[in-house]
């Protein structure tokens, strides 16, 4: 039988990224296992074998592999998700880090219906939402606008804090983009952000912090901790060097609960989500 092929077309966004980075969005794997695949001649990049991780792709070419590329690739043991809450409107799971939050790798685990309410930052863990029905979703859409939800955020952040408590406000808008990610910050054009800050634990290179944010605008957390000089412990994308020596490995920041009443039901929702192991 003839062996299944793996066809990835570069989109405009894709550009000038490494084949290495290009394949480890589409695969879920690691580089050093990507790398192995590489070597072995598996990958073709407009019909041609590649074996150049850093190689750059041009927008439109046709990356392909073969299914041989399994036999080399031992593929990151995420067999399933946690789920948090379910009714038969809507669930809440547990996203671990370094999954990226789209509908096509929801549908790995549940039925082609279900959709993302919203989003995560990749490296970011905790509660993530999803609907079980469009209709559903534009109905927290809409509870999410009107900022009728709370979220709580726990986060390492870099430095010493003295205040207790801290109000962050700002009219956040993109500002740059680095490597293909935007980078937002303030500007007197753009969208208004407030986040409320609570210091849990302080020491004088880092601290733990819960953070509350009444808006929802993209990267707004790590915006506003990279405003008042504190970004977020392993926020390579907002800070160059950090204070804090300790090795991380990922963004310290997880979206440990979520609060909001239901639109259908009426009840009073409460989901939270424990703190991972790879957190500080």
């Amino acid at each position: 039988m003839q062996k299944k092929i793996y066809s990835f077309k570069v989109l405009k966004k894709d550009a000038k990224k490494k084949l290495l980075d290009f394949l480890k969005e589409k695969l879920f794997v690691s580089n050093r296992q990507i790398k192995k695949a590489l070597d072995k001649g598996l990958c073709k990049v407009n019909g041609r074998i590649d074996r150049f991780a850093t190689s750059l792709l041009k927008e439109g070419s046709i990356v392909t592999l073969n299914s041989s590329f399994r036999e080399f690739i031992k593929e990151k043991k995420l067999k399933s998700i946690k789920i948090l809450y379910e009714d038969e409107f809507f669930l809440a799971v547990d996203k671990p880090h370094d999954f990226e939050c789209l509908d096509r790798n929801i549908h790995l685990f549940f039925p082609k219906k279900y959709i993302l309410i919203h989003r995560l930052d990749k490296d970011t863990t905790g509660v993530l939402l999803i609907a079980k029905t469009q209709k559903f979703k534009e109905k927290m859409i809409k509870i999410f606008k009107d900022q009728k939800i709370q979220k709580t955020y726990l986060a390492w952040i870099d430095g010493y804090i003295k205040e207790e408590t801290k109000k962050i406000e700002s009219n956040l808008k993109k500002i740059k983009a680095l490597h293909g990610q935007s980078i937002y910050g303030p500007s007197s054009d753009g969208r208004y952000a407030l986040t409320y800050l609570k210091v849990l634990e302080a020491s004088k290179d880092k601290t733990f912090v819960e953070l509350k944010p009444i808006t929802g605008r993209t990267h707004q957390l790590r915006a506003h901790m990279k405003q008042i000089s504190h970004p977020i412990l392993g926020d390579f994308l907002y800070a160059k060097r950090f204070i804090c020596k300790d090795e991380v490995l990922r963004l310290q920041l997880h979206a440990s609960e979520m609060e909001f009443e239901h639109p259908e039901t009426f009840e009073n929702i409460y989901i939270s989500s424990e703190i991972p192991d790879d957190f500080l």
